[in-house]
């Protein structure tokens, strides 16, 4: 066998372990979170939707003065980015931005929540809220709840909360960031719901990567054994 072969012979080792390998990367890859950091503006596509309150915003920040506390500047907790978003106390009242994500069992959905409010006019606040929510179709799976309330009395709050859910089945979820007006009392009250970091981790599958891990092997052990024999052929006819 000629040189010729040999190399013939180990570009087809080299595509198999290619195919093995994309193989293996389709098989550990996750769900996707479009733009948890906030790190790209809402012009870009895919990304989150948006619905507003009637004078809702929302806004990409690379720092914020706290309201409730004037001493305190809050930053990214990842990235150069954070986003705020507020609520309003004309219908509609509510701020929300959803997106779709696919999930496999055990995949681990995470990120960092705040809030932020104009504590002289507390007496308007009641109960309003950030929020995050995971939910399939419309059934409420996971939410992480912070409180104008709370936040009169633990000003801890303003700093970034973590929080964290496991998906039990592998399945299509909505993720929602809320900013919920309490309207029980008449009256603004300026306040916000701050967000960061929303991402997803993998899970680690033994079954499948037990799979994966074999295959690779066969691949390797296939590809090295042919051209172990393609080099003794060669030698031998020399």
């Amino acid at each position: 066998m000629g040189r010729g072969t040999v190399r013939r012979t180990y570009s087809l080792y080299l595509l198999l372990v290619f195919f093995g390998a994309a193989f293996a990367c389709q098989y550990a890859s996750g769900g996707i979170i479009y733009n948890g950091g906030f790190e790209s503006d809402f012009s870009v596509i895919p990304n989150w939707s948006v619905s507003l309150a009637d004078n809702g915003t929302l806004q990409r920040v690379t720092s914020w003065q706290s309201l409730a506390d004037s001493t305190k500047t809050v930053s990214p907790k990842e990235g150069m980015y954070f986003l705020l978003i507020k609520s309003d106390e004309s219908p509609p009242t509510d701020t929300i931005l959803w997106q779709h994500v696919t999930l496999s069992v055990g995949d681990v959905i995470s990120g960092w929540i705040a809030i932020d409010a104009y504590l002289s006019s507390y007496q308007y606040a009641d109960s309003d809220y950030a929020q995050v929510r995971i939910l399939q179709n419309s059934t409420e799976l996971f939410s992480k709840t912070l409180t104008v309330d709370e936040l009169k009395n633990d000003l801890s709050l303003l700093n970034w909360q973590f929080w964290s859910w496991t998906a039990p089945a592998t399945g299509t979820y909505i993720i929602e960031l809320r900013a919920m007006d309490d309207t029980s009392k008449p009256g603004l009250m300026t306040w916000w719901g701050l967000f960061d970091g929303i991402t997803v981790t993998s899970s680690v599958i033994p079954e499948p990567s037990v799979g994966v891990a074999a295959m690779s092997g066969l691949v390797t052990a296939i590809g090295l054994a042919a051209l172990r024999r393609a080099k003794s052929r060669m030698t031998t006819t020399q």
